[in-house]
């Protein structure tokens, strides 16, 4: 027993010192020393409805619901579920223990507990879907490293898991909530990296 304590312990530890190397790596691919983000770059970002001086305020906001995003497309496609829907209203509504536990299906279940927030919705006083859409195909493009470390840290936690049920669903969520935090700040401190370059620097003075 006390053996496989300790072989447990040793497991999760060494998962935890994987994920560490692994938000370090997605910090590295994200900050290049000798490139920065254009004012074309920012308008981009944003889809192209707002000049740079307005899509540089907006990028904050758009980056973290894109990442979000993105993250959460990954884990459904590693758990076989269905594409992220349309936004719907938001509903602050928590499902009961009664949904939960009456959800026909392990994506039906899924879909009560997905992580959403007021950004991410059609009454959303933030964002249009179409901003979203926007910032996930620039971050696609140009830096790809964050889908690639989100199915990793997802993979690697689904293969050492093993049969999917309900309550591995809700420790892929955990581990979600704790991959967005890091992979987040990462990207955030890639941003205002950028933001120091030179030629917008002004605008920060």
């Amino acid at each position: 027993m006390a053996i496989s304590f300790i072989n447990n312990i040793f497991v999760e530890n060494v998962m935890l010192v994987a994920l560490f190397v692994n938000v370090i790596c997605v910090g590295a691919a994200l900050r290049p020393a000798d490139t920065c983000l254009s004012e074309t770059d920012y308008e981009e970002l944003c889809g192209n409805v707002v000049k740079y001086i307005y899509a540089i305020g907006l990028s904050h906001v758009l980056v973290h619901e894109s990442v979000a995003s993105i993250a959460l497309s990954e884990l459904r496609a590693l758990l076989g579920f269905s594409p992220l829907p349309a936004w719907q209203v938001y509903n602050r509504t928590k499902p009961s223990e009664t949904e939960l536990k009456n959800a026909p299906t392990l994506e039906a279940y899924y879909e009560l507990r997905e992580p959403r927030n007021e950004r991410r919705c059609l009454n959303s006083t933030h964002l249009f879907e179409k901003n979203v859409d926007a910032g996930i195909k620039y971050l696609d493009e140009h830096f790809p490293a964050i889908r690639r470390i989100f199915r990793q840290i997802f993979e690697e936690k689904l293969l050492r898991e093993g049969v999917l049920d309900k309550k591995l669903i809700d420790h892929m969520i955990n581990v979600y909530f704790e991959a967005l935090n890091r992979v987040d700040k990462a990207t955030s401190d890639m941003l205002w990296y950028k933001l120091k370059c030179d030629d917008l620097e002004p605008y920060f003075e």
